[in-house]
């Protein structure tokens, strides 16, 4: 094999390996049920769900595709045991075929699983009878086949089928799975169980940690009142964000400087505040220092006097000495109906332009709930744009980039992404240029996304790879043909990595493109979260537009906290607001004391939880190498 066949087919072989490893050596969690041992019938399959994979090799043995996806089992029929039977349970997939480059060739699925044959044990179940196969833009689709489904008591799950069509895209190998969702018990509406009660992580008492024994965490200084982001200005010299407080404040050498830059008046309930900072150096003229932040009358007047905040906006500042002034408007956004979502992270592409996340400012999915809901929400019904649910881009005197992509009207001609719950985080690959984004779900559907010109996320309809059922994960989803396109311009994809439940609440991403960590890490993807206090570290193909993913999540899922041990950089922060590489190559990060779950707005007595609008405190560190003086 030449060296260009191996970097084409390592990808492949990579995740082939990872997710064979993850089948057949997975040690499941223990509250993860299992078969019963005695009177196993159809109706313990109901809610079952899990994983997919499919390696196809030529007749050489090398991998040349694969086919990867999701399973499920929904409602089932009324219970029976052992037999001949002619009963149909609702089993859907969704898969995708990949070449052995990683590009997807293909959408599969395979459903209306009528059963003819079934026969259980105390170990297994085996499950004979017919499926609709679906090949997307293909004549054949929805053809019926036979279809032969097996699941065993250590929750492996394998399918095969004679058919000729199942063969043309599985050929004849073993098409492998895991359950990665047992239900403790059925119920008639089969709604996913999200857990209500969260848990509170907490700054290490010695300090975070790095996983990497040849690395050290500095505290570079603490006490700031709930930092939300930071910006640097030189070396030792960078700009933190005050939430609650619209405070802008200047860390020197460590030392916070006890007069601020600026203090405007911010609404902060909830998720609202000061919450975005970019700084740009012209060649000539003052600092440009950007801000995006919730407008009031006066700090807290939306929580302490029901008032309406005057808009999300950003802002272009001029530093001149130690203060921001000549304040220019460049968005003005909503920022109601609810006070979460209001996203707010800040980038600069080097070309002029900027671009701003805001969310869907919806604290709820339910159907009751107080919701604003527009067509970037993926609703062909839902009223004209206004700005939120999607990633802006602008000049940087706020003008809108070219005629637009999705739109030339405004704000559509505004947005680069759509389609977006909330996020905060975004960062440009230094080697390719293109976008990636973090997303937050509604305690399950975390993302992590590759953002080409146009993407739609696919919120409200999709999250992660679940139908949003209310706040709840639904059904895995395989059909798109719902979500808004404005004529073909906004493309949906998938993402690269979804989070089931717990979701970790993910923050700040960034591409490492310093060597000061060892050149291991040099243009490593870094993500950081919010709920646990976690640095994940991420290596890309080689083409840079997926993941190099470990054995437990090559399916692209995270199904349990215990997946993703090996790709925790480092840990123990509390709460991640926001990570930067430092003029001096080493990496920054930005966290609060403790972090969790944001708190419903009426308390429950066994949920730990944490209440945005409170005075929590947090810290600045510094990861480097334990070798550099300290």
């Amino acid at each position: 094999m030449n060296k260009s066949s191996f970097i084409i087919i390592l990808p492949a072989l990579l995740l082939v390996i990872g997710v064979i490893f993850a089948t057949f050596y997975h040690k499941y969690d223990l509250n993860r049920n299992s078969f019963p041992s005695l009177n196993l019938t159809i109706g313990d399959l109901e809610g079952l769900a899990g994983n997919i994979i499919s390696i196809q090799k030529d007749s050489a043995g090398n991998v040349v595709s694969l086919v990867s996806g999701k399973w499920q089992f929904n409602k089932s029929a009324p219970a029976f045991t052992n037999g001949t039977n002619n009963k149909t349970i609702e089993f859907e997939s969704s898969l995708t075929s990949y070449k052995a480059d990683g590009m997807s060739t293909n959408k599969l699925s395979l459903s209306n699983f009528t059963l003819a044959r079934s026969a259980f044990t105390d170990k297994n179940a085996t499950l004979d009878g017919t499926a609709s196969f679906n090949i997307k833009g293909e004549k054949s689709s929805n053809a019926a086949i036979p279809l032969h489904i097996f699941l065993s008591n250590k929750l492996a799950f394998t399918i095969s089928s004679n058919s000729d069509l199942f063969h043309k895209y599985f050929q004849k190998t073993p098409v492998f799975g895991k359950v990665t969702y047992s239900p403790k018990s059925n119920s008639e509406s089969n709604k996913s169980s999200v857990s209500k009660t969260s848990e509170v992580s907490t700054q290490l008492a010695g300090g975070p940690i790095t996983i990497d024994p040849g690395l050290k965490v500095e505290l570079v200084t603490s006490g700031i009142k709930f930092p939300s982001n930071m910006a640097f200005l030189g070396n030792n010299d960078l700009l933190v964000l005050e939430k609650n407080e619209g405070v802008v404040k200047r860390v020197l050498n460590g030392v916070i400087q006890n007069d601020s830059l600026l203090d405007v008046p911010v609404a902060n309930g909830v998720e609202r505040g000061m919450l975005g900072i970019a700084i740009k150096k012209p060649s000539i003229g003052p600092v440009h220092v950007f801000l995006y932040y919730t407008e009031s009358v006066k700090d807290g007047d939306d929580l302490s006097e029901k008032k309406i905040p005057l808009g999300n906006r950003l802002y272009r500042y001029d530093l001149v000495g130690d203060k921001l002034i000549n304040p220019k408007l460049l968005l003005n956004l909503p920022s109601t109906p609810g006070s979460a979502h209001n996203g707010g992270e800040i980038l600069l592409d080097g070309k002029g332009n900027i671009y701003v996340t805001i969310g869907d400012l919806n604290r709820s999915n339910a159907k009751n709930s107080n919701s604003t809901i527009t067509m970037v929400q993926n609703n062909q019904d839902g009223s004209y744009p206004d700005g939120r649910a999607g990633i802006l881009r602008i000049t940087e005197d706020g003008k809108p980039v070219g005629s637009g992509i999705i739109g030339s009207h405004d704000p559509l001609d505004k947005y680069f992404a759509y389609g977006i719950r909330n996020s905060f985080g975004i960062a440009f690959d230094p080697l390719t240029g293109i976008l990636w984004d973090t997303e937050n779900g509604p305690e399950y559907g975390d993302e992590i996304n590759l953002v080409q010109p146009g993407f739609n996320s696919g919120w409200n309809k999709v999250q992660g790879i679940w139908t949003p059922n209310e706040n709840s994960p639904g059904n895995i989803t395989s059909d798109f043909s719902n979500l808004v396109s404005f004529n073909n311009t906004g493309k949906y994809s998938e993402p690269e990595l979804s989070w089931y439940q717990p979701s970790p609440g993910l923050t700040s991403i960034l591409f490492f493109n310093s060597s000061k960590l060892g050149s291991k890490y040099a243009n490593d993807m870094l993500v950081g979260d919010f709920h646990n206090g976690n640095i994940y570290d991420f290596k890309l193909s080689p083409n840079r537009t997926s993941l190099i993913l470990p054995p437990l999540i090559a399916d692209k899922v995270v199904d349990t906290r215990n997946e993703t041990q090996n790709v925790i950089f480092a840990k123990g922060f509390g709460a991640i607001t926001d990570m930067q590489i430092g003029p001096d190559g080493y990496l920054y990060v930005l966290s609060l004391y403790q972090g969790g779950a944001n708190c419903d707005p009426i308390r429950h007595a066994n949920q730990p939880c944490i209440a945005y609008d409170k005075p929590i405190g947090g810290s600045i560190f510094r990861i480097l190498p334990k070798s550099t003086p300290g």
